[in-house]
């Protein structure tokens, strides 16, 4: 029994002392499988969003070209902006459960902890930039809206200031840019085109309200908790998270992406194993407490057995 004890004491010296070494384990459970799950949703929605956005921008281009843009464009729009919104609600839900559930679970070991906390940032940082440019769209859009409210108001011959044009569009009621038009055909349809461009403001604001809480409830987030990671192991975020549960320890003064995933290639080709090459490359190194160790030049690297 003394003997036993000294050893483990021994073996906690020597991993006290190797500093370099930085642990980026994550054991093959359920949890960890449910967590890069909701890792991969959320990168798949904010991408979603990404592509909506990029959508919207291009109708809000179709509907100031023209002076009475297509009712069904007006519809594509709008289901757009619903999407949007409920795709963006579904991502900060997401994001604030993940936090909850990382402050709760500080008992995991450092590196799990690590490696969750990294992708939440990062996510989270995504998530506010896709947003910050929706955001962005919409106050474009906003403006160009009402240069050409206040173009139609110079052909009717009534001439306004940014001031005078922001109080009326902040009344709401469109009348205001009515009053006193002369009755002719080209003021008619400057008319039409106002009040147009009048909802079509009046519903952009609706939807930046509507968002605002949620935007700045994940920026502050964001703002509040720096992106938590090593250094050296940044570009593992940049990895697809299915291949984290590859990863067991990793010489971190040495590691480099083509070091980490050196061993994960095929001989002669630059492409991935298939899941059957994977598990016959585990399933052929030493049998040891479900792992085993590969050695090549300066790289020594533990691999965990697949299950």
């Amino acid at each position: 029994m003394k003997d036993r004890l000294e050893q483990l004491k021994a073996k906690q010296l020597t991993q006290d002392d190797d500093s370099d070494e930085v642990e980026i384990a994550i054991d093959n459970t359920a949890f960890m499988d449910e967590f890069f799950s909701e890792i991969e949703e959320t990168r798949l929605n904010i991408d979603k969003i990404s592509e909506h956005v990029e959508e919207a921008k291009k109708l809000y281009s179709i509907i100031l070209s023209a002076p009475i843009p297509e009712p069904k464009t007006k519809d594509d729009l709008e289901q757009l902006t619903a999407e949007i919104k409920k795709r963006a609600n579904s991502v900060r839900n997401k994001l604030k459960s993940m936090e909850r559930h990382i402050e709760e679970d500080e008992v995991r070991s450092v590196a799990d902890l690590r490696i969750r906390k990294s992708q939440h940032s990062v996510l989270s940082r995504k998530f506010v930039e896709v947003m910050t440019k929706y955001n962005e769209a919409q106050v474009d859009f906003r403006e160009r809206s009402k240069g050409r409210i206040q173009r139609q108001l110079e052909i009717t011959g009534k001439k306004t200031t940014d001031e005078e044009l922001e109080e009326m569009l902040e009344s709401g009621n469109p009348a205001i840019f009515t009053s006193g038009i002369i009755d002719s055909q080209i003021s008619k349809q400057a008319l039409s085109e106002i009040e147009g461009r009048h909802k079509d403001i009046v519903k952009l604001e609706s939807s930046i309200k509507e968002l605002h809480d949620m935007f700045m409830d994940i920026a502050m987030l964001v703002e509040n908790q720096p992106l938590q990671m090593d250094p050296r192991l940044a570009f593992l975020i940049l990895l697809p998270p299915q291949w984290c549960h590859h990863f067991s320890t990793t010489d971190a003064s040495t590691a480099t992406p083509f070091s980490i995933l050196k061993p994960f290639m095929t001989q002669g080709t630059n492409q991935l194993p298939t899941e059957a090459m994977q598990r016959e490359t585990y399933d052929s190194t030493e049998q040891g407490g479900g792992q085993g160790r590969r050695t090549g030049g300066t790289e020594t690297q533990l691999v965990r057995k697949m299950v």
